[in-house]
């Protein structure tokens, strides 16, 4: 660590200064506080980063659970870009599929069993986002 120099020294060139609050290095300040603050900041944000459910991969189908009379809206899911239209079942007799107004598009659980459904994202590309629901 280089020596403390009084204010108004004479220093060559290429010699390290350090004074209370930074550090001069040819020219530069580098500000040693700066440097602790930031790191620490950076280790606090990702200690505090949510630990939210472990995201399933898009080429798989997105597991749903439900019971008889149950629904789910799917923008809730977070899973497809809202709102979400022309839902399309495997098995009709397992899953109704409707679209509310305020809720969007709705799946509800008619009878127990397993089935693929999928919805078309509102954005209008053709993107379709799969569901594999269970019905309890």
């Amino acid at each position: 660590m280089p020596a403390a120099v009084r204010q108004g020294a004479i220093v060559r060139f290429g010699e390290a200064v350090r004074t209370d609050f930074e550090c001069r290095y040819d020219g530069f300040v580098l500000k040693q506080q700066t440097g602790r603050n930031l790191t620490a900041l950076v280790a606090l944000i990702s200690l505090a980063a949510p630990a939210q459910q472990q995201a399933q991969p898009a080429d798989k189908p997105y597991a749903i659970q439900l019971r008889v009379g149950e629904s789910v809206d799917i923008c809730k899911t977070g899973t497809i870009a809202c709102p979400a239209n022309n839902p399309i079942c495997d098995d009709t007799s397992i899953v109704g599929a409707e679209i509310r107004g305020a809720q969007g598009l709705v799946f509800k659980g008619l009878k127990p069993g397993t089935t693929l459904c999928s919805a078309a994202a509102g954005s209008g590309f053709g993107l379709r986002r799969v569901y594999r629901v269970t019905v309890s």
